[in-house]
């Protein structure tokens, strides 16, 4: 669920692991930023510990964060 939209800056969402709502949600934060002749896109997991891992982000990232630049 989308929790703050700042079109061209940040997007906020929760999101669960396990896709189930048996768990509390985990905080994602995408921010875009220029940076130079690019963009800088950081993801941030709140919450979430560096040996859990985050199966499936590698695969979805480059998607989030156009959709993060054109919301």
């Amino acid at each position: 669920m989308v929790t703050v939209r700042e079109p061209g800056r940040r997007l906020v969402l929760t999101w669960h692991r396990d896709h189930s709502d048996d768990e509390e949600p985990l905080e994602v934060c995408v921010t875009v930023t220029a940076s130079g002749l690019g963009t800088r896109v950081k993801v941030t997991h709140a919450d979430l510990s560096p040996t859990a891992g985050a199966p499936g982000w590698g695969a979805g990232l480059l998607s989030l964060a156009v959709q993060a630049v054109h919301a």
